[in-house]
């Protein structure tokens, strides 16, 4: 029964799961409540022991969460998997639209119910989110690019360091397992060793995704992404790295004062890319016993 979602046909059925019978407390406890009933998932087994207790959830933050709910880099909205209502919830209280009130469904202040949370804005009904829900919210610094991220990591790019996606960090949201992908790899084994070029397809794509996330940011932020960063990207490429002085080491992860992803991948000989590095090329050249760096997960 947990295997599909809460409006597959019998779940609210009266031998089952009726509506509203399903959201209600009793349902925890009731015999014949069918697993897909949200009050049985809900239900907290403990409330300070446990991984699941209240106390343990509350404490836990995007990275943890990811790590239990979406341990595989995959897409996990409309997929099969037992829980997925529970991310659709999240996912769509995340992104808070609303539906005007439907005569037909008996919900008030436009607030979708819990097995179809999502509102559908073109046609004000309220519907199971999909990826492609998530997808407009994959390149925001919000909760609802969190979720996106979280739940629909390869329809927003965690598996392709190449993607306009410049969030990348298990912090906000993708699974550190998308390092592990094979799309992830394949990528990265396919990429030249050389420097991406001033004002190239890729250095843009990156000078975009800077802009775009820096302009969601307070304002001392978003002043220095939008107008040295990105611009110095767009403009000299690789060749900005060594300006950057204060703003931090753009060639490894974390090593900035944002939360973006580095660009050894962009520029793997002005970062000084060997072969195994996070993020850089396989096609560079091998390690020497001289060389220590952190090696890529594999």
């Amino acid at each position: 029964d947990g295997l599909f979602p809460p409006e597959t046909p019998g779940c609210f059925d009266p031998a089952g799961c009726p509506e509203p019978f399903c959201f209600m407390q009793e349902a925890r406890e009731s015999p014949t409540a069918r697993k897909c009933c949200l009050a049985r998932q809900i239900k907290a087994p403990q409330i300070t022991a446990g991984r699941f207790s209240v106390q343990t959830v509350s404490r836990e933050d995007a990275q943890d969460a990811t790590s239990i709910w979406n341990p595989v880099c995959a897409d996990v909205l409309l997929a099969g998997y037992p829980y997925e209502n529970l991310v659709a919830g999240a996912l769509a209280d995340a992104i808070g639209s609303d539906c005007p009130p439907d005569p037909s469904i008996d919900f008030p202040g436009g607030k979708c119910p819990a097995h179809i949370a999502h509102c559908d804005i073109p046609t004000g009904k309220c519907v199971f989110p999909s990826c492609g829900d998530a997808k407009p919210h994959c390149y925001n610094d919000t909760t609802a690019g969190s979720r996106a991220r979280q739940y629909c990591p390869i329809t927003c790019g965690c598996d392709d360091l190449t993607s306009p996606l410049v969030l990348i960090t298990p912090d906000y949201g993708c699974p550190k397992s998308c390092s592990r992908s094979a799309n992830y790899k394949a990528k990265m084994a396919s990429l030249p060793c050389v420097d991406a070029a001033a004002g190239s397809a890729e250095m843009n794509m990156y000078a975009d995704g800077l802009s775009d996330i820096g302009g969601t940011w307070p304002t001392n932020w978003q002043e220095g992404i939008v107008l040295f960063v990105s611009p110095g990207f767009r403009a000299a490429g690789c060749a900005i790295l060594p300006l950057m002085g204060t703003a931090g080491d753009f060639c490894v992860e974390k090593g900035t004062f944002w939360p973006i992803k580095p660009v050894r991948y962009l520029c793997p000989v002005s970062c000084g890319c060997k072969k195994g590095m996070d993020q850089c090329p396989d096609t560079c050249p091998q390690p020497t016993v001289n060389d220590t760096f952190l090696v890529r997960d594999v």
